[in-house]
């Protein structure tokens, strides 16, 4: 697949335990992303991921979850995920992490990082 034909990807990095304000934040630039063709990706989980695949959806856009697990767990992927990549990396173990981030940073055009996130 050449540039031309790929659905560009951004990238939504941020925190499970986010604040009302980041998840307010992430549910914005999840619909902007989605509104304007692009594909939004995230860990799949609660907080911003959630809150950013939440705006995607609601904008009729398409998300990815790059998930920690190796089948569906509970908050994993959240509801609003509609392509879940398993990965088996394991949750709190920093391989996982730097796997899950590489995986995100290296398919995405464009990254929006927030603070607190274990992906920075």
């Amino acid at each position: 697949m050449d540039e031309e034909t790929r659905l560009p990807i951004l990238a939504v990095l941020g925190a499970a335990d986010a604040t009302a304000d980041e998840e307010r934040v992430a549910e914005d630039v999840g619909a902007l992303a989605a509104r304007h063709g692009w594909v939004v990706l995230t860990g799949g989980g609660p907080g911003v991921m959630a809150a950013a695949c939440r705006g995607a959806v609601a904008a009729g856009g398409l998300t990815v979850g790059i998930l920690p697990n190796d089948r569906a767990e509970v908050g994993y992927p959240n509801r609003w995920v509609r392509i879940p990549v398993f990965t088996g990396a394991g949750r709190a173990a920093m391989p996982s992490t730097c796997c899950r981030r590489r995986c995100a940073w290296r398919s995405a055009a464009g990254r929006a990082p927030f603070p607190r996130s274990r992906w920075l």
